[in-house]
């Protein structure tokens, strides 16, 4: 096993359970031996998996769910209380195709996702076994409401993945990679309205646990693991400490990123905040602002506070660009690197905006 395996296995043993996602953290030199430090070089950065926040999205577990089967022979019905999807023909019901989506707003926005795995419990199958391919939907539609007729066929054609439905009445779980579609999901590329199980040419009917089914483990789920720009890690596609590859900003002399904001009554950003922490190295600086800096934006008289690790202003600003915000803070020599960035507006107003903060 080569050193960075190793490193890989190691981190599985240390996660820590936080508000329900998995930290997985890195070890520390101690539980290395010299050799081990010397292979791996003062050179390396960590794993891509190293600082990986994994969930699961599941009914009744973490996340919330949606899910409807479809029937042609039934084009105004809308089946969302069953404790079965399916998929297939059968000699009753004809064609079906089942829908499901799951809310990843839990996922930050500029999240790289190392790992997303859809799985679905098969209950049965009546005759031979079939490919069932899952489709990504490209409208959106609602649990309660939605039948064949309204839906109107909108899947894109091109499989995201496939898997078997086991025959003669197989059963258990079914598991497919969907992690492209997912980081599309969470970067916007494209807009999340769920995916299709779909098996238009099997000519008998597969059966499978839906999200209303009491034996919560065997309902619908989607697990999956990513890192952000912004734990103070080189992880995920980045080419440094929370920048560069696909979905962090560029590297070079500086670092940082973005997050939007809303928020009203925060009496001048000391509560009632939008909160976001940032690592700031001692010997680096930060700006930070509504205004000032590119992709910035203010809506109403904004206010900027930003805080130490223990909970001390270290620096604020109300009205730098107009009713806009800007300030910039030198972290000094052998002081903490993790920082708090409050984001609020002027008394008991209300305002919004997109909070950016570089870091040279």
């Amino acid at each position: 096993m080569s050193i960075r395996m190793l490193r890989v296995a190691t981190c599985a043993w240390t996660s820590m359970i936080v508000m329900g996602a998995v930290a997985c953290t890195a070890p520390t030199d101690e539980a290395w031996s010299e050799d081990e430090i010397e292979a791996v070089g003062s050179d390396e950065q960590a794993l891509p998996t190293d600082g990986q926040v994994c969930l699961t999205i599941q009914r009744g577990t973490s996340g919330t769910v949606a899910d409807s089967t479809l029937w042609q022979s039934a084009p105004t019905w809308s089946d969302h209380s069953n404790q079965r999807i399916s998929s297939g023909t059968s000699v009753t019901g004809g064609y079906s195709r089942s829908l499901v989506h799951f809310d990843l707003g839990a996922v930050p926005s500029g999240a790289t996702v190392l790992s997303a795995d859809f799985t679905v419990h098969q209950l049965f199958k009546n005759g031979s076994s079939a490919t069932v391919d899952v489709l990504r939907v490209t409208a959106p539609w609602s649990e309660t409401t939605v039948n064949w007729g309204n839906f109107g066929g909108a899947v894109d054609p091109t499989p995201e993945a496939s898997f078997v439905a086991v025959g003669s009445g197989g059963s258990g779980n079914r598991t497919v990679d969907l992690s492209d579609l997912v980081q599309d999901w969470v970067s916007g590329a494209v807009a999340n309205h769920g995916v299709a199980i779909d098996a238009p040419t099997d000519l008998s009917r597969s059966e499978f646990r839906s999200s209303e089914n009491p034996v919560t483990a065997e309902r619908p789920s989607l697990s999956l693991c990513y890192t952000t720009c912004s734990d103070g890690i080189q992880n995920g596609e980045e080419t440094g400490v929370d920048c560069g590859g696909s979905h962090c900003g560029a590297c070079g002399s500086s670092g940082g990123g973005s997050f939007s904001y809303s928020a009203s009554n925060t009496g001048s950003a000391s509560y009632n905040t939008v909160d976001h922490p940032v690592t700031v190295a001692p010997g680096q600086w930060i700006e930070i602002g509504t205004c000032s800096l590119p992709g910035a934006t203010a809506s109403g008289d904004t206010y900027i506070r930003l805080y130490d690790s223990n909970g001390n202003q270290v620096a604020s600003n109300d009205d730098a660009c107009g009713v806009a915000t800007y300030l910039s803070y030198a972290v000094p020599p052998g002081a903490v690197s993790g920082y708090t960035i409050r984001a609020g507006c002027y008394s008991s107003n209300s305002c919004s905006g997109t909070v950016v903060y570089a870091i040279h």
